[in-house]
């Protein structure tokens, strides 16, 4: 959940290095034709085959390695390997890396992996899960920012505790930061649900030192 730029994140589980932010690299994430986020119950639910036949079990794919990639290696141990028409990919070799692959598919539930300038950024899911319906996610962030539900603010806050906790990398954390509020706002569930995390996990929050 925390990220520096130009330093490297070492964890247990690897070595993940945050780039240069800057205009050009986002110019050019936004116009290289690739797809920038990867959700494995709708757009993404092949990503995982099996093969009728042939030496190999299966084959597992994704449009790009950002985010998703290591944190699949940490959690399964399985490497994944670029493809020359961009993206990454494994062939499996047998009926238990399959399982173990799809076991780790289905727990990512409603995940979004996010291809774009931070190493390792995903969100729970989707606001909408088609126009004018809201994803179960999406409900309880409207009710938490539009009626600040109480129920809805702490079953969010346990979701982020539970999804920090869970991840490699995320549960090495020991900084995290809400999207900083415009000036003069005054209810502010992103720094409402942060204050909260961080009593849960004891983090410490930094979005009262961004100006």
């Amino acid at each position: 959940m925390t990220f520096f730029l130009e330093r490297t994140r070492i964890s247990g589980n690897g070595v993940i290095t945050q780039g240069l932010i800057d205009a050009e690299r986002i110019a050019n994430i936004a116009d290289d034709g690739v797809p920038h986020r990867i959700h494995f119950p709708t757009t993404h639910i092949t990503a995982l085959k099996r093969n009728a036949g042939g030496k190999w079990v299966g084959r597992f794919s994704l449009p790009f390695r950002d985010t998703v990639g290591p944190l699949f290696e940490a959690d399964t141990g399985l490497d994944l390997f670029n493809s020359k028409f961009g993206g990454c990919w494994r062939s499996i070799n047998t009926d238990d890396e399959f399982d173990n692959i799809q076991e780790w598919v289905s727990s990512q539930n409603s995940r979004v992996f996010i291809r774009n300038c931070l190493p390792l950024c995903l969100a729970l899911d989707f606001n909408l899960q088609s126009e004018g319906e809201y994803t179960e996610i999406g409900n309880l962030e409207d009710q938490a920012k539009s009626h600040q539900e109480e129920s809805a603010i702490s079953e969010l806050v346990d979701i982020c505790c539970a999804t920090i906790s869970s991840l490699p990398f995320y549960r090495d954390a020991r900084f995290i930061a809400a999207v900083p509020p415009r000036p003069g706002k005054g209810y502010d569930l992103p720094s409402v649900i942060v204050d909260r995390v961080c009593s849960e996990l004891g983090l410490h929050d930094l979005t009262p030192t961004f100006e």
